[in-house]
């Protein structure tokens, strides 16, 4: 699940996560004779305004299986249950007991702030009983503050390597499409969705978007550690943007600049900064021979000629 919109879901997996459901009350002892293996998953579906449930054989990732949206008003009602235990062929005591569980995994994803509970295998027997044996939550960052012990907990960052590394280093980014051409290392999260929608609308393939968030006040030591990885995938085209209230353009350019003279990049780049000391970038920039454009969208369209041909 990629959230463009937010910082990246966090991990708790393993022996910490299952812990949390034995907590909750849930089973977690492994049955004496299972008749099924099934997986259950509950997540946040921005676009449907609810969460999805999807129940399917555990270890499949094809059909059959059986999904529903749930309301947040109304949260799971007993329908949803009939239907998805229905969808696998589940009838009886298995039947109630999986529409049981459902509500105690959609009650704790809310409760612990998680955009995805996934749990698999779940292990049932013909008279209903049930054994959660493993499971995995993607917690949403946004609710740390809610959550002072996650800092204890063993929670990763999901993504690529590259999207763990620049997260690393202070800053969101986002690999669109391995086959792009295009990077793109921006200011602002609003500048950062912006520029893909352009860079998309006109045709071109994005391999990179990054939003620097608060690095460029950190001097070269903040963004040095961002701007190389990024400089480093030699795409076919770079683009670095923003606008700055602080007066830090200045001093992003030459950072810019010194990071791709140290790695010898040789892609184009072409800028466009508004704000405080623009006239200074800009001269940093041209002197290095990067593209100086004075308007974000005409910048964009620049560089997607410049992929093409």
């Amino acid at each position: 699940m990629a959230l463009l919109d937010g910082p990246p879901a966090l991990r708790l997996d393993g022996g910490a996560a299952l812990a949390r459901l034995a907590a909750a009350g849930l089973p977690t002892e492994a049955l004496k004779a299972p008749a099924r293996s099934l997986a259950i998953e509950v997540a946040l579906d921005r676009d449907a305004r609810g969460h999805r449930i999807t129940v399917r054989q555990s270890g499949a990732d094809t059909a059959p299986f059986a999904q529903v949206i749930v309301d947040p008003l109304t949260g799971p009602l007993a329908h949803h249950g009939r239907r998805l235990a229905g969808g696998l062929g589940l009838t009886g005591m298995p039947a109630k007991a999986i529409g049981d569980l459902i509500g105690k995994l959609y009650a704790l994803a809310l409760a612990e702030d998680a955009i995805q509970l996934r749990v698999d295998p779940v292990e049932i027997d013909e008279s209903g009983a049930l054994a959660c044996r493993a499971a995995g939550f993607g917690l949403d960052r946004m609710a740390e503050f809610r959550h002072p012990a996650w800092r204890d907990l063993p929670i990763e960052a999901p993504g690529t390597p590259l999207e763990r590394q620049l997260l690393a280093a202070g800053a969101v980014g986002a690999e669109v499409d391995p086959d792009g051409d295009i990077a793109a290392v921006v200011s602002g999260a609003g500048l950062m969705m912006a520029s893909l929608d352009i860079l998309v609308a006109r045709g071109g393939r994005v391999r990179l978007m990054v939003d620097m968030q608060g690095l460029p006040l950190q001097g070269a030591e903040g963004l040095a550690p961002l701007i190389e990885p990024a400089a480093a995938l030699r795409p076919k085209v770079m683009f670095y943007g923003g606008r700055f209230n602080a007066p830090v353009t200045d001093g992003f350019a030459r950072t810019v600049v010194a990071v791709h003279r140290k790695l010898a990049v040789e892609s184009p780049v072409y800028t466009w900064v508004d704000g405080n000391k623009v006239p200074e970038a800009q001269a940093i920039f041209a002197e290095a021979g990067f593209i100086v454009c004075d308007t974000l969208e005409g910048a964009l369209a620049e560089v997607v000629a410049a992929a093409a041909g």
